[in-house]
Protein backbone atom coordinates (compact mmCIF):
# COMPACT_ATOMS: atom_id res chain seq x y z
CA UNK A 1 0.00 0.00 0.00
CA UNK A 2 2.66 2.27 0.66
CA UNK A 3 4.63 1.62 -1.91
CA UNK A 4 2.20 2.64 -4.53
CA UNK A 5 0.27 5.27 -2.99
CA UNK A 6 2.95 8.36 -3.65
CA UNK A 7 2.84 7.15 -7.58
CA UNK A 8 -0.38 8.86 -8.62
CA UNK A 9 -1.15 12.12 -8.16
CA UNK A 10 -4.83 11.12 -6.97
CA UNK A 11 -5.62 8.68 -4.35
CA UNK A 12 -6.55 5.65 -6.81
CA UNK A 13 -8.55 2.97 -4.63
CA UNK A 14 -8.09 0.21 -7.23
CA UNK A 15 -4.44 0.55 -6.97
CA UNK A 16 -4.22 0.25 -3.58
CA UNK A 17 -6.69 -2.28 -3.45
CA UNK A 18 -4.35 -4.24 -6.18
CA UNK A 19 -1.08 -3.15 -4.22
CA UNK A 20 -2.54 -5.12 -1.09
CA UNK A 21 -2.67 -8.92 -3.00
CA UNK A 22 0.26 -10.98 -2.06
CA UNK A 23 1.06 -11.84 -5.66
CA UNK A 24 1.53 -8.27 -6.36
CA UNK A 25 3.21 -7.03 -3.50
CA UNK A 26 5.79 -9.83 -2.93
CA UNK A 27 7.06 -9.66 -6.37
CA UNK A 28 7.11 -5.78 -6.65
CA UNK A 29 9.32 -5.69 -3.49
CA UNK A 30 11.84 -8.53 -4.41
CA UNK A 31 12.20 -6.46 -7.46
CA UNK A 32 12.32 -3.11 -6.05
CA UNK A 33 14.55 -4.40 -3.68
CA UNK A 34 17.03 -6.19 -6.01
CA UNK A 35 17.34 -3.00 -8.23
CA UNK A 36 18.08 -0.60 -5.19
CA UNK A 37 20.59 -2.84 -3.49
CA UNK A 38 22.96 -3.20 -6.85
CA UNK A 39 22.01 0.55 -7.79
CA UNK A 40 19.85 -0.30 -10.83
CA UNK A 41 20.93 -1.78 -14.42
CA UNK A 42 23.32 1.13 -14.83
CA UNK A 43 27.18 0.83 -14.45
CA UNK A 44 26.93 4.22 -12.29
CA UNK A 45 24.78 6.70 -11.35
CA UNK A 46 25.61 8.94 -14.05
CA UNK A 47 25.12 6.04 -17.12
CA UNK A 48 23.28 8.00 -19.31
CA UNK A 49 23.82 11.42 -18.51
CA UNK A 50 27.52 10.28 -19.47
CA UNK A 51 27.18 8.17 -22.58
CA UNK A 52 24.46 10.73 -24.09
CA UNK A 53 26.78 11.11 -26.91
CA UNK A 54 26.08 7.70 -27.80
CA UNK A 55 22.44 7.51 -28.18
CA UNK A 56 22.05 10.96 -29.67
CA UNK A 57 20.92 8.79 -33.01
CA UNK A 58 18.20 7.41 -31.19
CA UNK A 59 14.89 9.06 -31.33
CA UNK A 60 14.00 10.53 -27.89
CA UNK A 61 10.62 11.50 -25.99
CA UNK A 62 10.97 12.64 -22.20
CA UNK A 63 7.73 12.84 -20.09
CA UNK A 64 7.82 13.85 -16.56
CA UNK A 65 4.74 13.95 -14.28
CA UNK A 66 4.24 17.35 -13.17
CA UNK A 67 3.86 16.08 -9.67
CA UNK A 68 6.25 12.89 -9.67
CA UNK A 69 7.73 12.26 -6.55
CA UNK A 70 9.17 8.96 -7.08
CA UNK A 71 11.12 10.69 -10.19
CA UNK A 72 12.24 14.05 -9.52
CA UNK A 73 11.56 16.65 -12.11
CA UNK A 74 15.26 17.75 -12.37
CA UNK A 75 16.32 14.25 -13.45
CA UNK A 76 14.53 14.75 -16.66
CA UNK A 77 15.27 18.78 -17.59
CA UNK A 78 18.81 17.85 -16.66
CA UNK A 79 18.69 14.88 -19.25
CA UNK A 80 16.79 17.13 -21.82
CA UNK A 81 19.40 19.97 -21.13
CA UNK A 82 21.88 17.46 -22.21
CA UNK A 83 19.92 16.39 -25.31
CA UNK A 84 17.81 19.60 -26.26
CA UNK A 85 16.97 17.63 -29.57
CA UNK A 86 14.65 15.47 -27.63
CA UNK A 87 11.28 16.09 -26.83
CA UNK A 88 10.58 17.31 -23.68
CA UNK A 89 6.90 17.19 -22.27
CA UNK A 90 6.08 18.28 -18.57
CA UNK A 91 2.30 16.47 -18.25
CA UNK A 92 0.23 18.24 -15.75
CA UNK A 93 -1.93 16.69 -13.86
CA UNK A 94 0.12 13.47 -13.09
CA UNK A 95 2.79 11.70 -10.77
CA UNK A 96 4.47 8.50 -11.99
CA UNK A 97 2.16 6.14 -12.76
CA UNK A 98 1.98 5.25 -16.36
CA UNK A 99 -1.41 4.65 -15.72
CA UNK A 100 -2.92 8.04 -15.36
CA UNK A 101 -4.91 9.21 -18.03
CA UNK A 102 -2.39 12.54 -18.98
CA UNK A 103 0.94 10.01 -19.47
CA UNK A 104 -0.81 6.77 -20.75
CA UNK A 105 -2.27 9.30 -23.42
CA UNK A 106 1.52 10.84 -24.18
CA UNK A 107 3.31 7.59 -24.17
CA UNK A 108 0.72 5.95 -26.71
CA UNK A 109 0.69 9.13 -28.66
CA UNK A 110 4.81 8.66 -28.37
CA UNK A 111 4.52 4.84 -29.29
CA UNK A 112 2.39 5.78 -32.59
CA UNK A 113 4.91 8.31 -33.38
CA UNK A 114 7.55 6.10 -33.15
CA UNK A 115 5.75 3.31 -34.73
CA UNK A 116 5.01 5.09 -38.07
CA UNK A 117 8.79 6.38 -38.35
Amino acid sequence: KWTVSPITLLFDDKLIAYAEDDHFTTPLAQFQSHFLFNGGWYKNPNHIPDNVDKMRHIPCIIMQGRYDIICHFKTAWDLHWRRPEGEFHTVQGTGCSTQEKGIKGRLIAAANKFRNM
